[in-house]
């Protein structure tokens, strides 16, 4: 399996190495989410609602992890990586 190489625009370092997907992967995986998705529709609101929740806890746990990886791999400064974090959980609230 061949490998993409993340790089720090800002710095010019590969922070990481992570498989690459080839076209018939990136079908497959599509192709499974079109699939799963009626029944996630078929959800009540409540669990959905639920489901949302956990993932933002997720978020808010691990804000600072995240927001080192963001800027790690764009190449963003600190704050904004953590103002991007705060728009998504503030998205997540909405």
């Amino acid at each position: 399996m061949s490998t993409l190489s993340v790089i720090n625009p800002a710095t010019g370092q590969q922070v990481a190495e992570v498989p690459q997907d080839s076209h018939t992967d990136v079908a497959r995986k599509a192709a499974a989410a079109r699939r799963a998705q009626p029944a996630w529709a078929q959800q009540p609101l409540a669990q959905r609602q639920e489901a949302i929740a956990r993932f933002r806890q997720a978020v808010v746990a691990q804000r600072e992890l995240l927001a080192a990886t963001l800027t790690q791999e764009v190449g963003k400064p600190i704050a904004q990586s953590r103002n991007e974090l705060n728009g998504l959980i503030g998205r997540l609230d909405f």
